[in-house]
């Protein structure tokens, strides 16, 4: 009997879903361009002197992007620079990026924004204090910045994470500030080095931009390995785990697996029911996108898969635990979850046999929007996600159709 589900691998440990990831910049641009030049960066202030390239690779122990990136150059005061991302209205936004900060002078040099940025700078990242006695400080907007109480030192690279957390109402928006001076742990503290700070004079925004600022002359400041995702997992832990699936073969288990960056992988080792059936080893270090497979033989009734991700230092950390189940005996629409939704949900059908699927999203007035899936998909449980960031509050209707037969049911997007 054909036996099979499949899924995305949540987050665990040191494994994050890509399609989370809100923003990577490694400055993988020409050694002295100016940013502004490279078409992913946008000019919100001033008209000359914008961040430049270094070829500077900083590093930080436990961050993906260690000695991957290159850096941008903050050295003088004049043009100011955004990228944007997909805006976010719920949750909360984590940015992440290494800096080495090898001449202090007082002022921010990193927040947030929407889009487009204006003036709303929220989330300001500040460094004061001396090159034997630096701090870093952090405010909401223009108000005062709270410093982080910790002496720092110039020339050292730092490992920050600034988290903007939206909150319901007007003016409750939370920033929060972590600075790491060795490896970043895999969950989040429980308190963070600055913060948590509100402030009900400054307005909340859709955070949909990270800036970079150039505020003095005399400063130098070098970030590197930005990151902007939804989760703090997603600020750059070692091995990022981009997808992770299971399908049928008769009685064969068929895995598959992604990885968007790897920091010192050894491999994974594949658990069924929490037992070892197997070892794949890892790419070590690499940024390129990578696939894996293992296929594990005759397996008989039911079962679970799990990842179990090895460090060549020994640590490790797990993925999500997928089951392999008995195939449906009908195609079904299950229907989508969550409904109200926002911006995202996922569809969830049957097939009891491998069949040609297609999956469309049409308007109230019949209007097709988007088609998701047009092809073979094999047997077994289903899930669709469809993400209406791009699209107006409102009813949108959605159909699965397979084996000659079409399913249709409404779903409604709230924002």
């Amino acid at each position: 009997m054909k036996r099979m589900v499949m899924a995305l691998g949540l987050l665990i440990g040191s494994f994050a879903l890509a399609n989370a990831q809100l923003l990577v910049e490694n400055f993988e641009y020409t050694d002295g361009v100016k940013l502004e030049t490279t078409g992913n960066w946008n000019i919100h202030s001033g008209t000359t002197g914008g961040p430049t390239v270094d070829p500077t690779m900083l590093t930080f122990t436990g961050y993906a992007y260690s000695g991957f990136s290159k850096s941008a150059l903050l050295d003088t005061n004049g043009i100011d620079i955004n990228r944007t991302f997909a805006p976010q209205s719920v949750g909360s936004v984590y940015a992440s990026f290494m800096v080495n900060v090898t001449n202090v002078v007082a002022g921010y040099f990193l927040h947030l924004g929407p889009d487009p940025i204006s003036t709303f700078f929220r989330g300001r990242v500040w460094v004061g204090g001396t090159n034997t006695g630096m701090s870093f400080g952090l405010s909401k907007g223009s108000n005062t910045p709270t410093s982080s109480g910790t002496t720092y030192l110039s020339g050292t690279t730092y490992l920050v994470v600034l988290k903007y957390e939206i909150v319901d109402g007007a003016a409750n928006d939370i920033v929060s500030l972590f600075v790491f001076d060795s490896e970043i742990p895999a969950s989040e503290p429980v308190t963070p080095t600055i913060g948590p700070l509100t402030d009900a004079a400054i307005s909340d925004i859709t955070p949909a931009s990270i800036g970079l600022r150039q505020y003095n002359v005399s400063q130098n400041v070098l970030v590197g390995g930005i990151r902007v995702g939804t989760s703090w997992a997603e600020t750059g832990l070692p091995v990022e785990l981009s997808s992770f699936t299971i399908s049928a073969s008769g009685k064969n288990a068929l895995l598959k697996w992604e990885t968007a960056t790897e920091k010192n992988n050894a491999g994974f080792e594949v658990l069924r029911n929490g037992e070892s059936v197997g070892f794949v080893s890892g790419k070590g270090t690499t940024t390129e996108k990578q696939t894996y497979t293992f296929t594990d033989k005759n397996v008989a009734g039911q079962a679970s898969y799990q990842l179990k991700q090895v460090d060549t230092d020994g640590k490790t950390s797990f993925s999500q635990i997928l089951s392999f189940n008995g195939t449906p005996s009908s195609f079904e629409v299950a229907g989508n979850y969550p409904n109200p939704f926002n911006p995202a949900t996922t569809i969830k059908f049957t097939l009891p046999e491998v069949s040609n699927v297609v999956v469309k999203v049409h308007n109230i007035i019949g209007q097709e929007i988007a088609t998701l899936v047009n092809g073979k998909m094999n047997a077994g449980v289903q899930e669709v996600r469809f993400d209406a960031s791009n699209l107006s509050s409102g009813v949108y209707f959605y159909s699965v159709s397979a084996n000659g037969k079409t399913f249709t049911k409404s779903m409604t997007l709230m924002k």
